[in-house]
């Protein structure tokens, strides 16, 4: 029974340093502006996100938000994922239309 507490105590102490030294390595990358894609704990390079809308049957004016496509990737990903739920969506009903903004989501 031991042998399992000791086990169990350095799997959560190796899972602190680790997860402490993943958060450094992205504060350091951030602070001296390295390009590193492996570490991107709360920054994004870039804006690129795409949002997905959609009007409304009785009020086709309306712009109703769907979803927020923010992957940390360059703005073609999100935008060809968005595309792609636009169209899928538009394919369920035709008498409501379904578009892509560049951008978060603003009302």
């Amino acid at each position: 029974m031991r042998s399992v507490i000791n086990w169990i105590i350095l799997i959560l102490v190796f899972g602190f340093f680790w997860f402490v030294s993943y958060f450094l390595m992205d504060f350091a990358f951030n602070i001296f502006g390295f390009q590193n894609k492996g570490f991107n704990f709360f920054t994004k390079s870039e804006d690129s996100s795409y949002t997905l809308y959609r009007n409304s049957e009785a009020f086709p004016d309306m712009r109703i938000h769907i979803a927020t496509f923010n992957a940390d990737e360059d703005k073609s990903y999100n935008e060809e994922n968005c595309s792609i739920a636009a169209r899928f969506f538009q394919l369920q009903i035709n008498h409501v239309n379904y578009w892509c903004e560049e951008g978060d989501f603003t009302k």
